[in-house]
């Protein structure tokens, strides 16, 4: 019986260490402001693909321990059973629009005035990657036309 048991604490501390078995992919979209605007793709490796859809950058790296741990504890907050998939009204145009998926959900939220407390660390985690991750590459220069 003690084996028995000890099988299965092992099996289920390796089931809660890779809380995201899929990608993760945090999404938020252009709107007429001055809002961020990326996608993040962070794979079950701890590797990441950051797009920056201002200056249309690429990012690739691996998240380091810290951001690894404080990614699992906001993902372990976050309810997914009766989850509500869409929240806010898609028609209106003029607000970043916010997708999220991993595992086996995914979240659509119209407005970040709109997104559910749940998910507003992970949001919050997101835009700090985003913001420290972005501002190390250097901006791209433009050459203006000559004539």
């Amino acid at each position: 019986m003690k084996f028995l048991s000890l099988i299965l604490l092992a099996y289920c501390s390796s089931c809660s260490y890779n809380l995201v078995q899929t990608p993760l992919n945090i999404e938020v979209s252009l709107c007429f402001g001055t809002c961020l605007s990326y996608n993040l793709e962070v794979l079950p490796n701890s590797t990441y693909v950051l797009s920056d859809f201002h200056k249309t950058r690429l990012t690739k790296g691996k998240l380091n321990s810290k951001q690894r741990k404080s990614l699992k504890s906001i993902l372990t907050r976050i309810a997914l059973e009766n989850e509500k998939k869409i929240f806010g009204d898609l028609s209106i145009r003029d607000v970043s629009k916010i997708k999220i998926s991993f595992n086996s959900t995914a979240v659509e939220i119209n407005g970040r005035s709109l997104v559910p407390q749940s998910y507003k660390p992970l949001l919050k985690w997101a835009d700090e990657f985003y913001t420290t991750n972005t501002s190390r590459v250097p901006h791209r220069t433009r050459i203006k036309n000559q004539k």
